[in-house]
């Protein structure tokens, strides 16, 4: 077995591999994904783009 330090990007990336395989396998829906792709994310770094994204969010 592989060691992979705690708080490590790979350890995080397993968690997420595990995670996966042990909802499919509930589901019994083996190699269905689950997880959303190309997630768009954004630092708020001021109140005008706060109100832009609520303005968003809000549609």
């Amino acid at each position: 077995m592989l060691h992979r330090r705690p708080r490590s990007l790979s350890s995080f990336v397993t968690g997420f591999s595990a995670t996966t395989r042990r909802i499919n396998l509930a589901r019994n829906a083996p190699g269905i994904p689950i997880w959303q792709r190309n997630d768009y994310l954004h630092i708020i770094r001021n109140e005008s783009s706060l109100q832009k994204i609520r303005q968003y969010v809000q549609i």
